[in-house]
């Protein structure tokens, strides 16, 4: 009984965020080495500033109208008009992200990413002549079927499964705007458990001061407003939290993956090795028909389809494995006194896995990157995924000792690159390299 109430548990909660870290560090480190390869943006035009002024109006308007309706959906005090208001934003939500789960399992898609002028924030767009209808078209049917299944009868646990792999994968494989640090993030994950766990200390201990004569806690707790929504929504809604408490470990598990591929990029140009071979990126121009594409840098980079492999992964398979092994005996804690039923109603599981998972994933890759003499790489790992056009103006890369900064001409200065072949004159260097630089910080 208890092996099979832990294998019921690991396989709705564990399960689904397993296959979507597996499969979105890939996707992350595909769009990452696209990412390197892109032109940084220009100054806009007149007429150029001044539609991307009217899409900030239109954006600004349009965030109006939906906080509006959603204050009056609240204030209406109808719960059928607030089912039907919260099962249309579900019915967008998870039919769009199982749509492009889909389609990136079956590659209906190819993808170019490009930079937006100014802001030099990322887009993709679908690479004209690449796309395979058929399995596009499958897609959003199965996706529709799906929400449609789970929103009006009642959701399987294989249903929700999917809808948590597609929500956990989504967000572990999307590409992130401006810069990202592994010493930042790892930072902010342990004040944050820190500053809950305090705040949950001082709570049980109210709870405690609350215990009167009879041993019950003087302190009434309604639970029953969450029986009030309809069973599919309230399952949909669980999905969703499960799904949230699992992005930030997916978040570090796909940077941890990047920085071992920076890892054996750094090893193999040290020994002599050319890399020029693993990936030959493919350039694509934006096209200027469109008044969307205006807006975009004059080269995009087509994301490769084919993931880089035989490199060394200690740092992901460290998270990886640190977070199962907590999950592992969670479930099994969770089995052993019988908490599923205690906690049925609430999201207690997918919390406790949160915060002891956090801080053994995070001891977990400190100790590695001790063992491995390669703390201070890791510790002054960043990425910069994107720069606006007020503060660089040409190209400028984050490679060696920190940014090289621009001219006042526009064009980008010599800097020392230590460990690196020069990329900054390509045609003038000794060896071929390759058409991206992995792009990390490393302090002497």
């Amino acid at each position: 009984m208890m092996l099979a109430t832990a294998s019921q548990v690991l396989a709705r909660n564990t399960l689904p965020a397993l296959v979507a870290f597996t499969l979105g560090k890939d996707t992350s480190l595909r769009s990452w080495i696209a990412v390197q390869a892109l032109p940084h943006v220009t100054p806009q035009t007149p007429d150029e500033a001044a539609l991307t002024k009217r899409k900030k109006r239109i954006a600004v308007a349009a965030l109006v109208v939906l906080l509006g309706a959603e204050f009056w959906v609240i204030s209406q005090g109808s719960q059928v008009v607030f089912e039907s208001f919260l099962q249309t934003f579900l019915a967008v939500m998870i039919a769009s992200h199982l749509f492009f789960f889909f389609t990136d399992l079956s590659k209906a898609f190819k993808w170019a990413a490009f930079r937006m002028n100014v802001s030099g924030m990322l887009v993709y767009r679908p690479v004209p002549g690449f796309t395979s209808k058929p399995k596009a078209f499958i897609a959003g049917l199965v996706a529709v079927a799906m929400t449609a299944q789970a929103l009006i009868w009642s959701p399987t646990l294989v249903g929700l499964s999917l809808v948590s792999t597609a929500l956990v994968y989504r967000f572990t494989g999307a590409s992130h705007q401006r810069t990202l640090s592994i010493r930042k993030l790892l930072i902010c994950y342990l004040v944050f458990v820190g500053v809950v766990t305090t705040l949950s200390g001082a709570m049980v201990y109210f709870l405690i001061k609350q215990v009167g004569p009879n041993g019950e806690i003087d302190v009434e707790v309604d639970v029953e407003g969450e029986e009030e929504l309809n069973k599919p929504v309230y399952q949909l809604i669980r999905v969703l939290v499960s799904a949230w408490y699992c992005c930030p470990q997916g978040l570090l598990i796909s940077i941890l993956y990047r920085f071992d591929y920076s890892q054996h990029v750094s090893r193999q140009r040290a020994v002599g090795v050319d890399v020029a071979h693993l990936h030959a990126l493919e350039p694509i121009e934006a096209p200027t028909d469109a008044r969307f594409y205006r807006q975009l840098s004059t080269t995009g980079i087509i994301v490769p389809t084919a993931t880089p492999r035989g490199f060394v992964r200690p740092y992901f398979f460290t998270a990886l494995s640190s977070w199962l092994s907590c999950e592992i005996v969670l479930a099994a804690v969770w089995a052993k006194f019988d908490l599923q039923r205690e906690f049925q109603n609430t999201a207690a599981y997918d919390l406790a896995g949160f915060f002891l998972s956090i801080p053994v994933v995070v001891g977990a890759v400190l100790v590695t990157a001790k063992i491995r003499g390669e703390f201070t790489d890791l510790w002054t790992y960043r990425e910069v995924w994107s720069v606006p056009a007020d503060k660089v103006k040409g190209i400028a890369l984050l490679l060696g000792e920190g940014e090289v900064e621009a001219g006042t001409s526009g064009e980008r200065e010599e800097a020392s690159l230590p460990e690196y072949e020069d990329v900054t004159k390509p045609e003038e260097a000794e060896e071929e390299v390759p058409p991206y630089a992995v792009f990390s910080e490393t302090k002497a």
